[in-house]
């Protein structure tokens, strides 16, 4: 059903286009603290948020299925090598974009913290609820901007993990 592929599409670069806001978000808050415009302690944490979930949005691929009516089943990837010079390689855009995504965020887990686990139990801990987003909207652009229309403020994230990414999944 072409009604069907063109939804699921859509969902899929939907999915991938989220993942990408928090990869950039906690980019974005890295780099003021870089430039001196906030201190790296008012902004570690929020990164660290942003980093974790753009790591553990998944990006799926639709599986075949038997029958059209059947509900779909999906796979995450997980973060691929580069292929070597001359190797042959059919993946779909989205998915390398997918790959790296999840590559870029995991590794930057791994450097924010020397104590990489304890920092994601704590953040998963403050942040990772339901008022988490409304604080990493007025970090990134002020109490006074109006929040209740922004995706990040009506975003759930409240189902986040503290599991460390593994430096040998990414890469």
């Amino acid at each position: 059903n072409t009604a069907t592929n063109t939804a699921d599409e859509l969902a899929e670069v939907f999915t991938e286009m989220r993942a990408h806001l928090y990869l950039y978000a906690g980019m974005l808050l890295l780099k003021r603290a870089q430039d001196g415009a906030q201190q790296w302690r008012a902004v570690v944490d929020l990164a660290t948020l942003c980093y974790l979930i753009s790591y553990q949005v998944c990006h799926f691929l639709l599986l075949t299925r038997s029958d059209p009516c059947d509900p779909p089943r999906y796979s995450a990837p997980r973060p691929k090598a580069n292929s070597f010079k001359g190797e042959q390689v059919s993946h779909e855009p989205l998915e390398l974009l997918a790959c790296d995504r999840q590559s870029q965020a995991g590794h930057m887990l791994l450097n924010l913290s020397r104590d990489v686990e304890q920092l994601l139990k704590d953040v998963v801990e403050a942040f990772g609820n339901r008022s988490g987003p409304s604080h990493l909207f007025d970090e990134l652009f002020g109490a006074q901007t109006e929040a209740q229309l922004s995706f990040i403020c009506n975003d759930d994230i409240h189902l986040l993990s503290a599991q460390v990414p593994k430096a040998m999944d990414l890469a």
